[in-house]
């Protein structure tokens, strides 16, 4: 394939491309699976299956789709997509970020939950409700099963593959077109939360969007979202299996942080604040430095 090939086309136009490529993705799981309907009769909608669409989901729909768009749009891909190599130090410093951040997540969650709408609403609002429920069972089911094996299938599919497609999708495509300023970053964290369709964890989610695009903007790199996302994930999904493994309440898990906690929640989320202002002038420093030495 030829770099660039329609290069300098609008940003709609490079839309369209993208969302023509992930509608093509869809039709050719819609034909896979009609044909093993056909085959085999009717799917088993068991877990090892869940996890194949997932990762179907994660690498034909939302990967593919971006790195085709992006190398017949573009003469320089990488660039583009802000592939390059972080620094170390980065890497450990929003790792860490991303562990202190949980109990301040779970308080913004709990902030979230109480919210609700007006009667005149309330027909959406249960729409919503039906929503979080099918999210639920969706993980519930997926992290029930206290095998190693299934923890380390669960780490791949909802950790590393989520997190590289999400950031790709989302961090490189979207913000990508839209522009890597102000409203760019917010607008791609309020799709990448809405289309979670979690809407009782839209705000925190909504936050770590934004969050996600500002470490790419300030690091060049989008690596750090990528580490970033599969961090959070990857604490989730072990913190699931050691609960289940226990046989302890996941829901008292998802509430440190809150009540009796509370306290902990607002010091990680006193600390998340100070961890963000140092890592923006750390990045942004090495950044302008880097661009002083290139002669740029």
């Amino acid at each position: 394939m030829k770099f660039g090939r329609y290069a300098g086309v609008s940003a709609w136009c490079k839309i369209g491309i993208w969302l023509g490529w992930m509608l093509a993705a869809v039709v050719l799981l819609t034909i896979l699976t009609t044909i093993i309907t056909a085959c085999c009769g009717p799917i088993n909608m068991s877990t090892d299956w869940m996890r194949g669409m997932l990762a179907y989901q994660d690498i034909v729909i939302l990967i593919v789709p971006v790195i085709l768009t992006v190398c017949l749009c573009e003469t320089n891909p990488k660039d583009w997509l802000h592939v390059t190599r972080p620094r170390t130090k980065d890497l450990i410093y929003v790792i860490l970020l991303m562990l202190v951040a949980l109990p301040f997540n779970n308080l913004l969650a709990h902030w979230n939950e109480q919210l609700t709408l007006p009667e005149s609403w309330a027909g959406i609002e249960e729409w919503m409700k039906q929503k979080e429920l099918a999210s639920e069972q969706l993980i519930e089911q997926l992290m029930s099963d206290a095998r190693l094996g299934s923890l380390v299938l669960n780490l791949l599919v909802i950790a590393v593959s989520a997190g590289l497609s999400e950031e790709i999708c989302f961090r490189g495509m979207i913000q990508g077109t839209l522009g890597h300023r102000h409203w760019g970053i917010w607008l791609t964290a309020i799709l990448f939360s809405a289309i979670h369709l979690q809407f009782y964890g839209f705000i925190p989610r909504l936050l770590l969007g934004a969050l996600f695009g500002y470490m790419m903007v300030w690091s060049g790199s989008i690596w750090i979202p990528i580490a970033m996302h599969i961090t959070n994930n990857a604490c989730v999904t072990i913190l699931y299996y050691i609960a289940h493994l226990r046989g302890m309440d996941t829901t008292k898990m998802d509430a440190f942080g809150t009540g009796d906690t509370l306290w902990v929640g607002v010091v990680c989320g006193i600390i998340v604040v100070a961890g963000i202002y140092f890592l923006r002038r750390s990045m942004t420093i090495n950044n302008a430095s880097s661009r002083t030495s290139a002669g740029n």
